[in-house]
């Protein structure tokens, strides 16, 4: 599981840098002009138009997810096997089975399309309700993101080219690009690469965090006795 999570948060991990803070402290946050963080909120309008968290939630649940989903249920478990290599332990110790893995869900649950299906669909409906709740913060974060990276006149030309026909029509598909399914399909293509470069960074972590003290384990909780 924990490699799992690796080779994904870095299939989709998008490049950042923080500047280390002093444990127990938080760094004041500098000012941002007035004037800037004007020109920015115009060019996250551009970027960002009211809507697109719910756009984006329903496109990638009823739209990405379930088309890279039916392309991995129609991979056999021998299919599977092979692209995992050395990890094919991981999927079971039975013997990779010829059937495609919807073949073998369907034994299971005969109604598992449909159910998947329709929890897509709520999932992108709730997600985008909960995104309309979250986007104007989320706006106002960008806009000060944009601010601090883009001088003025930088944010002047931007927002010129936003204003025509062309920036309109990129501004308002450019973060729907980031769940289009070619897209999401390009990432986790490189898994299996990723995959084969975690034992020697899980051996890195470790000689890093060696002189650390081991966390306290949880001692489990004793059952209270039965009342007679």
């Amino acid at each position: 599981m924990r490699a799992l999570i690796f080779a994904l948060a870095l299939a989709f991990a998008a490049p950042a840098a923080a500047q280390p803070a002093k444990p127990g402290t938080t760094p004041a946050a500098p000012e941002i002009d007035p004037q800037r963080l004007a020109l920015a909120r115009t060019t996250v309008d551009g970027i960002w138009p009211a809507g697109t968290y719910s756009k984006m939630m329903n496109q990638m649940m009823t739209g990405t997810m379930e088309e890279m989903m039916g392309s991995f249920l129609d991979v056999s478990g021998a299919e599977l096997a092979k692209t995992l290599g050395p990890d094919a332990k991981a999927i079971g110790k039975a013997p990779p089975s010829k059937e495609t893995i919807r073949e073998q869900i369907r034994k299971e649950d005969p109604y598992f399309e449909e159910r998947m299906r329709l929890t897509n669909k709520v999932v992108g409906e709730e997600m985008g309700r909960v995104g309309a709740i979250l986007e104007p913060k989320l706006r106002e974060g960008l806009a000060k993101a944009v601010a601090k990276r883009f001088t003025p006149a930088q944010l002047t030309d931007i927002n010129r080219f936003l204003a025509t026909d062309s920036g309109r029509a990129f501004g308002a598909d450019m973060m729907l690009l980031w769940v289009d399914p070619d897209v999401f399909k390009s990432m986790l293509s490189s898994v299996p690469e990723l995959m084969k470069e975690l034992p020697d960074m899980m051996k890195k972590i470790d000689a890093a965090t060696a002189h650390l003290p081991k966390p306290k384990k949880k001692e489990p909780e004793k059952a209270a006795p039965e009342k007679e």
